[in-house]
């Protein structure tokens, strides 16, 4: 019973280290740049069909959101004029060392579960839709802000429609492994308000998230969280069905 407390006491004094790496929750100064290399021009870029959308800073820093942690973030949106069917983002693979945050490499590539919510009079009201899928990931610039830690550009096609033309979303990776986290690039774009949970408590910062928003293609690869008992059923059925078929 002792050694399950302090491994909880652990868990926990990590994840109150690891709330936006700005370390100020009202922080708008960003930090000095250092060396990195030159971004592509698609590396930043969301495409012309982009309905909403913020850019992604390369000095400001990032919040974690990664299932090892108790955090989750989020940022709103607003004036979206079509379904929504795609999601671009920015991120870092960092752990914590001594009060720092450096590159690391995930044992395994992670899971994202994208999340969609009304809005609640400024807050995270209630879900609307969880995505869970295996973003396409590229390597985008060097990092000014985590030393030699990349930045990467994640996409995510969605199987279905998201019908919101304002609200939150999240973007939280999911099914890793060790302690190398998901960070969310903060952006130097937007209305200077987003969220971050842990533990169903939530915080408000004066701060934007790097993502856009693209309409619906109906090209997706992302399934509801809700679907995955659906298609597990789905499955079972044609399991039973080819095992009678070959019984007979």
């Amino acid at each position: 019973m002792k050694a399950i407390f302090i491994a909880l006491m652990i868990f926990m004094s990590l994840c109150a280290s690891a709330q936006y790496i700005l370390g100020d929750k009202n922080a708008s100064t960003p930090v000095s740049p250092g060396q990195g290399q030159a971004p592509g021009a698609m590396c930043l870029n969301c495409g012309q069909t982009s309905m909403f959308s913020n850019s992604a800073s390369l000095t400001y820093g990032a919040g974690i959101s990664d299932d090892l942690t108790c955090y989750t973030s989020y940022d709103n949106f607003y004036d979206v004029t079509e379904p929504i069917g795609k999601i671009v983002f920015w991120g870092f693979d960092i752990y914590p060392s001594g009060g720092n945050y450096y590159a690391c490499t995930p044992p395994i590539e992670k899971d994202v579960e994208i999340g969609f919510y009304y809005d609640d009079n400024g807050s995270v009201g209630d879900a609307l839709i969880r995505l869970q899928a295996t973003p396409v990931k590229s390597e985008c610039v060097g990092s000014y802000v985590f030393g030699n830690a990349p930045l990467y550009r994640y996409e995510v096609e969605f199987g279905v429609p998201v019908n919101l033309d304002h609200g939150w979303v999240s973007v939280r990776a999911i099914l890793g492994q060790g302690n190398c986290w998901f960070a969310w690039c903060l952006s130097e774009t937007g209305d200077q308000f987003c969220w971050q949970d842990c533990y169903s408590s939530f915080d408000d910062y004066n701060l934007d998230f790097a993502f856009c928003l693209l309409p619906y293609e109906n090209q997706g690869t992302a399934i509801p969280v809700s679907n995955w008992a659906l298609l597990l059923a789905v499955g079972l059925i044609i399991t039973f069905a080819v095992f009678r078929f070959r019984k007979l």
